[in-house]
């Protein structure tokens, strides 16, 4: 189970796109005052609940505002419990957390764009520069835990954001780990579009009320309501889309080869070959990609866009995969 405590409303950034609360006198994430108030919770209280609640296989993510301006709270925290410790951050001051508070985190997820440009457009000067300060200094430290970027993208850019993050050395996401936030938030992905023999894009959209969910996005929502992850947004389309029918309902989750596709593949021997060794999820997604075409005409598209990428020995399929699942 996840389980996500607002140490504090308060952030010392103000992020053009942020809706979280923040302070006024913040302009860009450029700290004016460091002399807030919140009223403090009991902590005592705090930590006998969440000592009922939490099992040491949970993880309690600290998540604001900004967590870190409450260092005090998360050291107290830590030292009374025994689980699995994440922290969502702007970054700026993972250098004021104490080595042994620092090297039990098992992953830190970071607030940060892409480029500098990029991110200077949405959290103003400094932000770019400190935080990549701040992984190296927590990497020297000994900290071995993954680093996750949490990202605020735009359409026209997207690749070139990702792709500079990876090319700095720190970790991206999965795939399902992708899913799993697009689902929490409302969004969804959509198409791949590959760029060349290395490189491709996903396109993430955000949901609207017609958007209809698949059975493997209904258990992916089930998990995250499970460990406490969906956020209102994602809960809203989650439940409207348990309404509906599912785009792929009544299609069985491991189907045979389709017999029409089995027909065009025995007309081309190199397009077989090259199937047959496929991995079998690849081979599944798309049986599954083809009995979703509702009309023939449909179906025998998606086919030929199969044969044709095997007959190429392309293995992955990432273009095709749009053809057919879309």
């Amino acid at each position: 189970m996840y389980y996500h405590i607002i140490l504090t409303e308060i952030c010392n950034m103000r992020c053009k796109y942020c809706y979280e609360k923040s302070m006024k006198e913040f302009e860009n994430g450029l700290e004016k005052r460091w002399d807030y108030d919140v009223s403090p919770v009991d902590s005592e209280v705090l930590i006998s609940k969440l000592k009922k609640l939490i099992k040491p296989e949970d993880t309690l993510i600290f998540y604001g505002g900004e967590p870190l301006l409450k260092i005090d709270k998360i050291k107290e925290i830590m030292d009374n419990l025994d689980c699995k410790f994440y922290i969502q951050t702007n970054g700026k001051l993972l250098n004021l957390l104490p080595d042994e508070y620092l090297l039990k985190l098992g992953k830190i997820l970071i607030s940060i764009d892409g480029t500098r440009e990029r991110d200077i457009a949405g959290k103003g000067a400094g932000h770019y520069d400190l935080v990549m300060k701040n992984i190296d200094l927590i990497r020297s430290k000994g900290f071995n835990g993954e680093i996750v970027a949490r990202m605020v993208i735009t359409k026209p850019d997207v690749y070139e954001q990702v792709k500079h993050l990876i090319d700095t050395g720190k970790e991206s996401p999965s795939h399902r780990e992708l899913m799993n936030e697009a689902i929490c938030f409302g969004w969804i992905d959509t198409t791949i579009n590959r760029l060349d023999e290395e490189r491709y894009i996903r396109n993430f959209s955000r949901r609207n009320k017609n958007s209809r969910w698949s059975d493997n996005t209904i258990s992916y929502g089930k998990e995250l309501i499970k460990q406490g992850r969906m956020a209102p947004a994602g809960l809203k389309f989650y439940e409207e889309g348990l309404k509906k029918p599912t785009h792929d309902a009544g299609i069985p989750k491991n189907p045979p080869m389709p017999e029409e596709l089995k027909k065009a593949l025995d007309k081309n021997p190199q397009a077989k070959e090259n199937f047959n060794s496929f991995a079998p999820s690849i081979k599944k997604m798309y049986y599954r990609g083809i009995l979703r075409g509702k009309r023939e005409e449909t179906r025998t598209k998606r086919i030929n866009s199969i044969v044709e990428a095997a007959k190429a020995g392309k293995k992955n399929l990432l273009g095709t995969q749009d053809k057919i699942n879309n």
